[in-house]
């Protein structure tokens, strides 16, 4: 089996290069809109594991049979930092000629802006490979699969697989230990209590390093345990009449619904990125120093009691391997091993082929019958009320995932307008009936399981690779505007006054928090990232294009729009 592998930092500049150079072609590409045959070239560019490259290189093949004339060049880099970074130099570039279709989600900042497809206008037409040769695309397509994702109503991606965040445990291990599924938080913290009083040092697969908390497990809680406690945020940011960003048509009669985990999708109200600015420096009920975020941060602090302060993104799934290889054949101690790992939704394929070598399975394969029988899943807990912190408490019960269409969303870099008909008559493709037999296809030839969820209408992942028993998950924690202020702002390299970046202050001050050997009081913690936050508005500002510098001047542009420029 193919086996994942971390880029050394040749081959990943080697790549880059490629990359880079390779699919810069200055070629004019032409489409014909009025049912003609296709010519031209589309350079893709997606952090594609080997399998799912190979799948589109299927899909190539597939639309290649149907339209001769048009080249298509897929590239990969799967290192996360260097594919950002990468895209960004795409985005920028002046003739925009390295790559069109790419991962902007990675690029969020450039939502509404004249650098990215909207593909409003596109899924409102025909798509010809459909069934019938003339159903309307997005009819074609669950609703997940193209969001509006920015307050500008723009859909500047779209996706045909669903993922989330699970927990991870492995059936054999619990069944030795007579441990139970976690229903709730008081039952995840008691289990992980036993587990290390069972000898598993640091049973849970949370890291907290400074990659951690940027995006990876830690930054993934963060995000949805945020979510949970500020809910209600979208009923204080909510566009008003008269103002810049209202959409009658969308937001008159729009109510929130605490009840109503899609309440606050893009589709159904828009909010005003100024009362979102104002309500967090000019108010005292959502930012750091809140009562609420410190109720939420005491949570945190006792779930990561239970795993180590130096684990990396990579060590962590290592620890949750070693506990299934100590259960297997006993070749590590409890110490070294993990009992529960937060992860995706595709870490189940990843399971299947990195451990089938190991414990002897044909093919270096699971089965997914055997599969089945080994790992387990369940659903993240909502936090309560943490009696450490008095009148901080989430504002809701019930937790939203981290997830839903953003399994490798793929949009369109802007170029020209036949280079976009081109790159859209291909995605039609990939995003029908058609192009979903011809990518699982890959999966299902080499035994490869699939624990997506398929947004492409009329298809069905082959039986003998599909998991059962996927949850239900209802709602995503990444349509709340809160987000905004996870950590620091999106772009990661504005300055605090203060000094270095704000980003790097944010996480400063949270390792300094779950380090300690005791529980102290998050005020200082809080204040610290509020001042490093206000400090960089004014860079920030800059950046972004508002017409003002200073935070407190945000309620002066409800009404008025706030960008210096057209987003």
């Amino acid at each position: 089996m193919l086996k994942k592998a971390y880029l050394i930092v040749l081959t990943l500049i080697l790549a880059l290069t490629t990359c880079l150079t390779g699919c810069g072609k200055t070629k004019d590409n032409s489409t014909s809109t009025d049912g003609g045959e296709l010519s031209g070239e589309i350079n893709i560019f997606l952090p594609l594991d080997a399998y799912s490259k190979k799948a589109l290189e299927n899909v190539k093949i597939a639309y290649r049979q149907i339209n001769k004339n048009v080249q298509i060049n897929i590239d990969t880099v799967q290192d996360a930092d260097a594919y950002t970074k990468a895209v960004e130099g795409i985005i920028l570039a002046t003739k925009n000629t390295e790559a069109d279709i790419v991962q902007t989600n990675v690029v969020s900042q450039y939502y509404g802006t004249d650098k990215i497809v909207d593909f409003t206008q596109y899924l409102n037409q025909k798509n010809k490979y459909s069934e019938n040769g003339s159903t309307v695309w997005k009819k074609m397509l669950d609703e997940d699969a193209y969001r509006t994702e920015d307050s500008m109503q723009t859909i500047p991606n779209i996706s045909f697989q669903s993922n989330c965040v699970l927990a991870y445990y492995n059936k054999k291990v619990f069944s030795e230990n007579g441990w139970s599924v976690p229903t709730d938080w008081a039952s995840l913290l008691d289990l992980l209590k036993k587990a290390r009083e069972a000898g598993y040092t640091n049973p849970l697969g949370v890291n907290y390093d400074k990659s951690g908390i940027e995006g990876n497990v830690f930054g993934w809680l963060l995000r949805m345990y945020a979510d949970q406690y500020f809910r209600d945020v979208v009923e204080t940011v909510h566009s008003q009449e008269k103002d810049f960003s209202y959409i009658e048509d969308v937001d008159y009669g729009w109510e929130f619904d605490l009840n109503d985990s899609t309440v606050d999708m893009r589709s159904n109200y828009t909010y005003n990125i100024s009362r979102l600015i104002d309500a967090y420096f000019n108010g005292n009920t959502i930012n750091t120093e809140s009562a609420r975020y410190a109720d939420m941060m005491a949570n945190f602090y006792d779930l990561t009691r239970y795993c180590s302060s130096s684990y990396t993104a990579s060590g962590i799934r290592d620890a949750f391997h070693k506990g299934v290889l100590n259960i297997e054949n006993g070749s590590y101690p409890r110490s070294e091993s993990a009992v529960v790992y937060i992860s995706r939704l595709d870490y189940m394929s990843d399971y299947q082929t990195s451990l089938g070598s190991v414990l002897k399975y044909a093919d270096d394969c699971i089965p997914v019958s055997e599969f089945q029988s080994s790992l387990g899943w369940f659903e993240l807990p909502a936090m309560t009320d943490n009696d450490k912190v008095v009148g901080g408490a989430p504002t809701s019960n019930a937790l939203r995932t981290l997830g839903g269409p953003d399994h490798r969303p793929v949009g369109i870099v802007k170029r020209n307008q036949a280079q976009t008909n081109l790159c859209i008559d291909f995605l039609k493709f990939l995003f029908s009936k058609q192009g979903m037999e011809a990518y699982y296809e890959v999966y299902a030839d080499m035994g490869i399981i699939c624990s997506l969820n398929c947004l492409v209408k009329g298809f069905e992942v082959p039986s003998e690779i599909k998991v059962e028993g996927i949850p239900s998950f209802e709602g995503d924690c990444g349509l709340n505007p809160y987000q905004f202020f996870s950590l620091g702002y999106s772009e990661k390299n504005v300055q605090s006054s203060t000094g270095g970046t704000v980003n790097d202050g944010v996480v400063s001050a949270i390792q300094g928090y779950l380090t300690n050997a005791e529980y102290s009081s998050w005020d200082s913690y809080g204040k610290t990232i509020y001042d490093k936050m206000l400090s960089g508005f004014g860079e920030y500002a800059s950046w972004k294009g508002f017409k003002y510098s200073a935070a407190g001047e945000a309620n002066k542009y409800f009404v008025i729009n706030p960008y210096k420029v057209k987003q």
